[in-house]
């Protein structure tokens, strides 16, 4: 006997959300198209301090060069993981931590485990909370809400990226895509290769 295949009916979507508002944060197009590498996991990390002594500046420099910090700051972390070179090699924690972050994006198209999916949750939750009261003290200049903030925001944001590289070696073999997402592409063919070269 043979499974039969389930199509919803016409003009349904099974999803709560429409697919139109969260295309932009699916783990796909040009944006998922740049070249993993370790370093933009770090750089994620170590942004965060760096992002508050900016903001904590315009009590030395005013709030138009503060804010051109803050702006280059998340520049810096937008823009600098296009530049980094292709990882080679079995990947490290770092990149099993981005490739656990796409999936965790994915989960709508490609469900994850509920447990995964809702510590991921409470742990990116906490680090954007962390991140935003860790900006206000930063704008107060009050070290003794600024600190504290940015330390809780470092640590769940690290605890973040080792649940998803938790998340990445549970669900690397989930799907062809995620099966070669670490895989580099090579020829071979020697003949061709030789030619190609």
């Amino acid at each position: 006997m043979q499974a039969q295949r389930i199509k919803p009916a016409v003009g349904t979507d099974a999803s709560p959300v429409k697919r139109s508002r969260i295309q932009p944060f699916l783990a796909r197009g040009p944006l998922w198209q740049h070249r993993i590498h370790p370093a933009a996991a770090y750089l994620r990390v170590l942004a965060l301090p760096l992002l508050a002594a900016a903001v904590w500046s315009h009590t030395l420099f005013g709030a138009g060069p503060a804010t051109g910090m803050s702006a280059a700051t998340v520049l810096l972390l937008l823009i600098a993981p296009r530049f980094f070179p292709a990882a080679s090699g079995t990947p490290g924690w770092a990149a099993k931590s981005l490739y656990g972050e796409r999936m965790w994006l994915n989960r709508i198209n490609l469900p994850i485990p509920e447990d995964d999916a809702r510590s991921a949750l409470i742990l990116f939750l906490t680090a954007l909370t962390g991140l935003l009261i860790m900006i206000w003290g930063a704008l107060a200049a009050n070290a003794l809400v600024c600190l504290p903030a940015l330390l809780v925001a470092v640590i769940a944001r690290f605890a973040f990226q080792n649940r998803m590289a938790i998340l990445y070696e549970r669900m690397r073999d989930a799907h062809p895509l995620y099966r070669f997402w670490s895989v580099s592409a090579d020829n071979d063919n020697p003949a061709r290769k030789r030619k190609s070269a």
